[in-house]
């Protein structure tokens, strides 16, 4: 039994009449006839009632014809469904990210993909940013969304937005009088700090804090920025921050540091040998919303080196 054996059965059962089918199939009628009698010889049964003038169904046709017509269909929707994973329109693509990216473009990044290509399912991981690399090697995500640069034998990255770091303070805050703040300008002030091991960035800026002669003492720490922005928002101090995390917090204002020579850039990394099509597809749409959609977050910020991790 093959598929032609089925189409041509189901030509035959719907014409009833040799004449038509095989005309419908593009074939002479010998050849259907053949294989219509290999088929009910394969299964033992008789499918048609065959006279000189016309054809009918059997009742073990017509249960037959409902079978065989559900099993076409669904051929057809593996077929389609394979063509669409082949050229990345379909299936899952697992994404691992930080709280903090929640608060800047990463949802209207993933609304943009789930708009443009529906049978996609991008499912989201939270997860520390010290954590995503490990989980790729492991192969348990495909795409980390992270403050990270790595470019090397055994991952890749691309730029999703520049996003510089900037001090958030509440509205009230004598800083907000000034266009921008240096480095120097934070010592005396109640800062609140990521935990030191808790990113590349944060690691960077405590040991930046040292160097300007703050007392990290005096620092209240939490495990991640969202925590920062609430503490901000109560008036318990000040942070230094993703632009992007403070997007959704209109009560408080942000300056630019001038010398700070961390960055705090998005990129999305993925491992040098998944080639897989719908990673493809993510990366194309990706790069289409940050075109158009990032705006202002695509100026680059000339003073900030981007922080390149390196595997082993």
């Amino acid at each position: 039994m093959n598929i032609n054996q089925l189409k041509y059965f189901v030509a035959l059962a719907e014409e009833l009449s040799f004449t038509r089918a095989a005309q419908r199939l593009h074939i002479s009628q010998p050849p259907l006839s053949k294989q219509i009698a290999l088929l009910e010889e394969e299964l033992s049964v008789r499918l048609f009632n065959r006279s000189s003038r016309h054809v009918e169904l059997t009742d073990a046709g017509r249960i037959y014809l409902y079978e065989v017509k559900a099993i076409l269909a669904r051929l057809n929707r593996a077929k389609a469904r394979a063509r669409a994973i082949e050229e990345g329109m379909e299936g899952a693509i697992e994404i691992g990210l930080s709280g903090s990216h929640f608060l800047g473009l990463v949802p209207q990044l993933v609304a943009h993909c789930n708009r443009e290509a529906p049978n996609i399912n991008l499912v989201l991981n939270e997860m520390r940013p010290c954590d995503q690399v490990q989980a790729l090697l492991d192969r348990t995500i495909d795409i980390g969304i992270s403050r990270y640069h790595a470019d090397d034998h055994l991952l890749r990255s691309f730029l999703l937005w520049y996003d510089p770091p900037v001090t958030a303070m509440q509205a009230t805050h004598p800083f907000t009088s000034r266009s921008s703040l240096k480095m120097s300008d934070l010592m005396g002030e109640r800062l609140v700090l990521l935990e030191r091991e808790s990113s590349a960035f944060a690691t960077g800026f405590h040991s930046l804090c040292t160097q300007v002669g703050i007392d990290l003492r005096k620092c209240q720490v939490v495990a991640e920025v969202p925590a920062q922005l609430y503490l901000v928002e109560a008036g318990l101090g000040i942070a230094v921050v993703p632009r992007s995390t403070t997007l959704r917090l209109p009560a408080l204002q942000t300056r630019p540091l001038e010398d700070i020579p961390l960055s705090t850039d998005v990129y999305a990394i993925m491992r040098q040998d998944n080639r897989r099509s719908t990673l493809r597809r993510f990366e194309e749409l990706a790069r289409h919303f940050c075109e158009r959609a990032a705006g202002a977050f695509l100026i680059p910020d000339t003073d900030s080196t981007p922080t390149t991790l390196h595997t082993h």
